[in-house]
């Protein structure tokens, strides 16, 4: 008998698949008793607290070990990626600029720098779900950095009102509380942002509006 699996906050098809022992998260995306929940969430990066999720019965490995034997054995696990873009005030991409992630329950930062779009693109545990990162625009002046909170796995889908304001609330274009409620300050959020892409201002997001929010 499979195991349905419902979704908690700050879980991901990735920590999903790690949590059940398979290496990658399509086994379970992909597998035919996931159609519907596959149908509804078109962008597997993306699911709702709340899905059902079929988690497929594993296929008995066919290698045999003989007892008191030693062997060598490499273990396929997820991988995750924190991505994200950063943007001053004016629009433009922080590139070059020196960050540190720290991922709460590892006592190592991920270190690197944005590159030449202010882009940030890092493995890390497919388990984390929050963290803080630390930017320093310019490397000249040491002490003006940018501390940001960040959680992982925590963004709702792009046809969903609280995933609609996650991700104006990253573009500085909503400053209200994520609660999934359309109110007037989300619907304020919604004009001003199709009135960037020279749309009709009705604060109503249509499908292809829904996707520019994601790209």
């Amino acid at each position: 008998m499979m195991t349905t699996h419902i979704v908690k906050q700050g879980e991901c098809l990735i920590s999903i698949a790690e949590k059940y022992g398979f290496s990658s998260y399509e086994t379970i995306y992909l597998h035919p008793d996931n159609a519907e929940f596959k149908k509804l969430r078109t962008d597997p990066t993306c699911i709702l607290p709340g899905d059902k999720i079929v988690i497929p019965k594993k296929n008995p490995s066919s290698i045999k070990l003989k007892p008191d034997n030693m062997y060598n054995l490499i273990v396929s696990t997820p991988k995750a990626y924190f991505i994200t873009e950063l943007m001053d005030s004016a629009g433009e991409p922080i590139a070059n600029a020196n960050y540190g992630l720290k991922i709460k329950g590892i006592e190592k930062p991920f270190k690197g720098q944005t590159d030449g779009s202010g882009k940030i693109k890092v493995k890390i545990p497919a388990s984390a779900e929050e963290g803080i990162l630390i930017v320093q625009p310019d490397p000249a002046i040491s002490e003006y950095q940018l501390r940001l909170e960040v959680k992982l796995g925590h963004l709702d889908p792009a046809n969903t009102v609280s995933g609609q304001q996650a991700r104006l609330s990253n573009m500085n274009k909503y400053n209200g509380d994520v609660d999934g409620e359309a109110g007037p300050l989300t619907g304020s959020a919604f004009t001003g942002f199709q009135q960037t892409k020279s749309a009709t201002s009705d604060g109503l997001l249509t499908e292809e509006q829904m996707n520019q929010l994601t790209s």
